[in-house]
């Protein structure tokens, strides 16, 4: 699957202006609980074989540069040839699951992300007020 950027909508775009230092570090937590509910989706669509597939996927540690934030998610580990081939191969006819189970979970859910991240900003500024 191609690497693909979001970038924000402008409800996203005026929350993160207005928390200042706070707006990336609640950026990041924010977009790692997204990339878990991607992650979520996506497990429901893997193909089910030896089952050892499913359990593989991961979302990694948001990785932090400036004022950028990476979300990381995939298959693999030691099903990592596997899962590519799983994930890519369209002819593969699957009793359970489904190919290229990532990238349908990831645009399935592509138009809601902005606005969800954005009332996640807003719920852990909140938290982080106290309020």
């Amino acid at each position: 699957m191609a690497k693909r950027i979001i970038k924000g909508g402008a409800a996203l775009r005026r929350k993160l202006r207005a928390a200042g230092s706070l707006g990336v570090v609640s950026l990041a937590a924010s977009l790692r609980e997204e990339g878990g509910r991607i992650m979520a989706d996506a497990k429901k669509r893997t193909p089910v074989d030896l089952d050892v597939l499913r359990p593989s996927g991961d979302v990694l540690p948001p990785q932090i540069s400036g004022t950028k934030v990476r979300i990381v998610m995939g298959f693999g580990g030691a099903a990592s040839k596997y899962a590519i081939r799983q994930h890519e191969e369209l002819g593969y006819k699957h009793t359970v699951g489904e190919a290229k189970f990532l990238e349908n979970a990831f645009l399935a859910r592509e138009k809601m992300i902005p606005p969800r991240v954005a009332a996640g900003l807003a719920a852990h500024f909140q938290r982080l007020r106290g309020e």
